[in-house]
């Protein structure tokens, strides 16, 4: 062994370790797919909430009407859809929100 042989030139990277991709590795929060499934989830929530108070307005509608009037029924069953509706709305925006913390938890769409 001549000396010198040991030295390392300047230019040579250091030997990557496990622990450096630990700390190089993109943050939990950086995921965009989780913010794209989020941000749905927050639509459909507001879209829920809106359809549900017409529901409300159109079921006060129809029970200022008169039982013996038709249009009573036909309010009735146009409350009783947007309410369906606002409950499915209900239904995405709570699996929209359980997937938000799926996608953000196991780093899905993410490259690293």
């Amino acid at each position: 062994e001549e000396p010198g042989d040991d030295v390392v030139p300047i230019n040579t990277p250091a030997p990557r370790t496990v622990d450096d991709d630990i700390y190089t590795a993109s943050p939990w929060y950086a995921n965009p797919w989780g913010y794209a499934v989020g941000g749905a989830g927050i639509v459909a929530g507001v879209g829920a909430g809106v359809l549900g108070s017409f529901a409300l307005a159109d079921n006060d509608q129809a029970n200022a009407l008169p039982a013996v009037d038709d249009a009573r029924a036909a309010q009735r069953n146009q409350a009783f859809t947007l309410a369906a509706a606002s409950d499915a709305l209900t239904g995405v925006a709570v699996v929209a929100g359980i997937t938000t913390l799926v996608v953000f938890v196991s780093r899905a769409g993410m490259d690293d």
